[in-house]
């Protein structure tokens, strides 16, 4: 968390599925990472939930090397990507860059869909 805390100007922690779910409801953050096993809800599952409300949301799964069969399912769904645990701090730097420049292009794009309306 401390690590998310120095790159991003808000970081909201959900202890399980469910509540991470109800986070987005409520903060509709830019960038989602979720671990895939969690009470409650999986992150899977909550991933899917989102995509589901929001297409274009750009979620991280963390996963153990033996949940990969699940992880794949999940990037069928549009899951952005997935980093296998233990996470090292310099991947996920890397990876969060390309996120939030997926971020970027998505709102440079909602921006010229809305002027040529």
């Amino acid at each position: 968390t401390r690590a998310l805390e120095h790159m991003f100007q808000q970081v909201w922690v959900g202890v399980n599925g469910a509540e991470g779910l109800a986070m987005y409801d409520k903060f509709k953050p830019d960038i989602i990472i979720t671990d895939v096993a969690m009470p409650e809800l999986d992150g899977i599952s909550m991933a899917k939930t989102i995509l589901n409300r929001n297409p274009g949301a750009v979620i991280i799964l963390l996963s153990a090397a033996n949940e990969i069969t699940k992880v794949e399912d999940a990037l069928c769904a549009g899951v952005t990507g997935y980093l296998i645990q233990p996470v090292m701090i310099d991947d996920l730097e890397r990876f969060l860059r390309r996120c939030v420049e997926k971020v970027e292009w998505q709102r440079i794009a909602a921006r010229l869909m809305t002027t040529r309306r």
